[in-house]
């Protein structure tokens, strides 16, 4: 019996020692990857270069993940705040076109059956675009409740008797029967930028582009190299000639002003003299597509005499 005892003894004595040389080895192991890790990470902290991070860097584990614990309250308040800025910033950026403050305006004309109405941006008529070529400056008429155009030199004579106007500037929007029929932008009183027109259904129709008042198709023809005095204004929009000429002569007196439509000649086309004297009004057909011959309605020679009425019969004597 104390054979079999001192047998047990012994191999509980061995595998004591066997876990005990485990163990060691295992704690050896640890000092080993503690100390080189103590090296690499001060290896890390002397050779540290922040410019040098690259994205896997960023990417590892090694960065912690922040988590704020905020109540359901606290985040519908936080979103609530933020889309009040956001509708905030939004509605100034509205008001402010090409960086000027604008107001806004609507004019209606018509009746229940047929309804017309304007959506318009307008500054004062004192911010008008310098430029005499200007074929149509867009303003709202306070008596008449309208929104117009007149040419540059009239507009101005309107600015001069300080009429109740307004220089349409911003965004514009034009409804026929609830229909939007057209959109677009203006700047100082002249179109700019892309404009579409819409039929009855709200399918774009027409698409034209332009630049301060003239479509960037539109050709300027000078007179000099230095491209400093104007001799044509062709107006062209789709390749075609569409909108107001303008001749000149070589000191900037106007010459020739008329209107094309699809290429041709219609309405009123006027001429100068040098001096500025009338010198013809020629009549055109009203559209495009009507086939008539022009009419001379009136004519004036060098020193303003009328030698041509067709009101008064045709031929005038002095």
């Amino acid at each position: 019996m104390f054979l079999k005892f001192s047998k047990h003894i012994i191999l509980f004595i061995g595998i004591l020692l066997v876990f005990t040389q485990i163990s060691l080895a295992q704690k050896k192991d640890r000092r080993d990857r503690q100390k080189k890790e103590s090296q690499e990470s001060q290896e890390m902290g002397e050779n540290f270069d922040p410019l040098e991070i690259d994205e896997e860097f960023l990417k590892n584990d090694s960065l912690p993940d922040i988590e704020l614990e905020l109540s359901e309250e606290e985040i519908t308040l936080a979103q609530q705040e933020e889309n009040q800025k956001k509708r905030k910033n939004k509605k100034k950026k509205k008001k402010i076109y090409f960086g000027i403050k604008t107001k806004g305006g609507l004019a209606r004309q018509g009746n229940e059956s047929n309804t017309v109405m304007e959506v318009f941006r307008y500054i004062e008529k004192e911010n008008v675009i310098k430029d005499a070529y200007q074929q149509e400056i867009y303003y709202y008429d306070v008596k008449t409740r309208r929104v117009r155009s007149k040419d540059y030199q009239d507009f101005m004579a309107m600015v001069k008797k300080n009429n109740p106007i307004y220089l349409l500037h911003g965004r514009y929007e034009k409804y026929r029967d609830r229909n939007l029929r057209e959109e677009g932008y203006f700047y100082k009183g002249t179109k700019h930028g892309k404009w579409l027109a819409y039929d009855s259904k709200e399918i774009v129709e027409e698409k034209i582009k332009y630049e301060f008042g003239h479509t960037r198709e539109t050709k300027i023809i000078y007179y000099d190299n230095a491209e400093t005095k104007i001799k044509e204004i062709i107006p062209m929009v789709h390749g075609r000639m569409q909108g107001i000429y303008y001749q000149f002569y070589e000191n900037g007196v106007l010459a020739v002003r008329g209107e094309y439509q699809n290429n041709r000649k219609v309405n009123m086309w006027r001429e100068w003299y040098e001096t500025r004297q009338r010198m013809r009004d020629t009549m055109y057909p009203i559209n495009w597509w009507e086939e008539k011959e022009p009419s001379l309605l009136r004519q004036w020679d060098t020193k303003g005499y009328m030698t041509f009425d067709i009101d008064r019969g045709g031929k005038q004597n002095r």
